[in-house]
């Protein structure tokens, strides 16, 4: 008689006759969520491999230190979470319509183009000129690392090697992350090269997670029969970080503008709820554009500089302090007519020292894929944007945009739309 499946039928009885260890403190937080759930489950598997097989000091050692990688690699997965979730490109808060001043004194447009979307232009709103600004952005994300989040393509082992081949629990993971953010800004001309501005994001972040337990060997698989199903699911709104800036314009020619950013982001946000991240940052740009008849491309270079919330040095979370961030943008506007400017970017950023994931073979081989923590390496996140600025009348203006991953790095949305409004007084 084979007594693979005697094992497996007995390890399935002890998955979940076996109380596991829960993690308590925290529990309803957003950041808790998939760390306990993964807690739950691999803790437990861990202790039915240990009392099924009667290990020895030696192996279970093995056994919890495979069970720790596997909870590192959920860690990562919230760490990107926290990285992105809020701080996915949200639109520029600098204004569509921009003065200057002629010969004769009076204030006139000093482009026909209403801007970039995600990125930033040299130009200035003019002095004493306000600007307030809406817009909302949903946010699906579907990938990780160009692996499905949903339908249980993302997989991990645990197990133990035995004269009959090993034998291990498998766990799928089902995951939905939507972010919802209405983000309202305002932008005031203290003079004619300096603007000064604030951006307040209200977010809304929903997570369900399903992870599916099941057995297997590497003779027989994964077995379909009795798999043990466990899910956690919630959601939090509120007030995101608060974002001051101030842009002062260098250099303002036809041919060519120059122009310095200084962006500080306050730690408002619940960064335990993944409304915010774990610390203040302070971001430093340089914007440079030209402008060839109605054409102007435009590059931004910049640098952001992280600090650490309490929350970040709480041995009870996963979270970390945000990575310092190399920023960039490069695209062009295009004023297709007095009313309407199309407006395309790439955006990227370069977490510096974040970890990534590695997609690939198991302790069990290659048919067994599963991820791997690469700690200490930087993720590099890049997404393109194609938008329109339409003037309906006045100085009032309505955007819409899309973006979409321009490559697989990092938590990934196929397809994000935004729309705003904004009016210059």
């Amino acid at each position: 008689m084979n007594r693979i499946p005697v094992v497996l039928a007995l390890a399935l009885y002890v998955v979940v006759a076996v109380p596991a260890t829960v993690r308590a403190q925290n529990q309803g937080r957003l950041s808790d969520l998939l760390p306990n759930l993964y807690l739950d489950a691999v803790s437990t598997e861990a202790e039915a491999i240990i009392v099924v097989f009667r290990l020895d000091a030696n192996q279970t050692d093995a056994v919890i230190n495979s069970a720790r990688q596997r909870l590192a690699v959920i860690d990562q997965l919230v760490t990107l979470a926290g990285a992105q979730l809020t701080s996915f490109p949200v639109p520029s808060a600098s204004a569509g319509f921009t003065y200057s001043l002629d010969a004769s004194g009076t204030m006139t447009r000093a482009s026909s183009s209403f801007g970039p979307i995600y990125a930033e232009r040299p130009l200035t709103i003019g002095r004493k000129k306000l600007n307030i600004a809406a817009n909302y952005q949903h946010v699906t994300f579907d990938h990780l690392e160009g692996k499905k989040l949903r339908g249980g393509e993302i997989a991990g082992y645990l197990g133990q090697k035995t004269s009959y081949g090993a034998i291990f629990f498998a766990d799928s993971l089902d995951l939905n992350v939507t972010t919802d953010t209405t983000n309202v800004s305002a932008t005031y001309g203290v003079t004619d090269r300096l603007d000064v501005g604030v951006a307040v994001p209200i977010n809304r972040v929903s997570i369900a997670a399903t992870l599916t337990s099941r057995v297997g060997d590497t003779v027989n698989g994964v077995q379909d029969e009795d798999p043990f199903v466990t899910s956690r699911s919630g959601s939090a709104s509120g007030v995101g970080d608060i974002v001051i800036r101030a842009k002062y314009n260098l250099l303002n020619r036809r041919s060519v503008g120059l122009a310095e950013m200084v962006d500080v982001r306050l730690p408002t946000g619940d960064e335990r709820n993944l409304l915010g991240v774990a610390g203040g940052q302070l971001k430093l740009a340089m914007i440079a554009s030209t402008q060839a008849a109605m054409f102007s491309p435009h590059v931004n270079v910049g640098y952001t500089i992280s600090g650490t919330s309490s929350a970040a040095t709480d041995p009870f979370t996963v979270l970390i302090a945000p990575p310092e961030e190399i920023n960039y943008a490069a695209g062009a506007d295009v004023a297709v007519s007095l009313r309407t400017t199309v407006a395309f970017d790439a955006v990227g950023r370069t977490l510096r020292k974040a970890g990534t994931l590695t997609w690939g073979p198991s302790e069990f081989g290659a048919q067994f894929p599963q991820f791997q923590l690469n700690a200490g390496q930087n993720l590099n996140l890049l997404v393109g944007s194609v938008g329109v600025k339409v003037n309906p009348w006045s100085n009032m203006l309505l955007t819409t945009n899309v973006l979409f991953p321009l490559s697989s790095h990092g938590l990934t949305d196929k397809l994000t739309w935004m729309a705003g409004i904004d009016y210059s007084f």
